[in-house]
């Protein structure tokens, strides 16, 4: 049986870079940012900046922190910045 706390620490570092799907995203601590708790790697500062100025259209599919849905978010869905990103 595989811890799964070890196998989700594994499972992200292998992810790609959102913006640039066909790049890796970095392991390096700078080049990573959270949205919802859920963090994103990126493979250079420019895909992170792009990234950081409108989340919402790279994210994805979300999960609500309260409720638990699934959402895919919009400039108009509410949002909170919180410790390490926003939600």
């Amino acid at each position: 049986m595989i811890d799964p706390e070890w196998a989700l620490y594994h499972l992200q570092r292998a992810l790609w870079d959102p913006v640039e799907p066909r790049l890796t995203g970095s392991l390096r601590p700078e080049l990573q940012f959270r949205v919802n708790g859920e963090v994103y790697r990126f493979s250079s500062e420019r895909t992170l900046r792009l990234f950081m100025r409108t989340p919402t259209h790279w994210c994805g599919l979300v999960r609500d922190p309260v409720t638990g849905r699934k959402f895919m978010p919009t400039s108009r869905s509410p949002e909170a910045y919180w410790i390490g990103g926003p939600y």
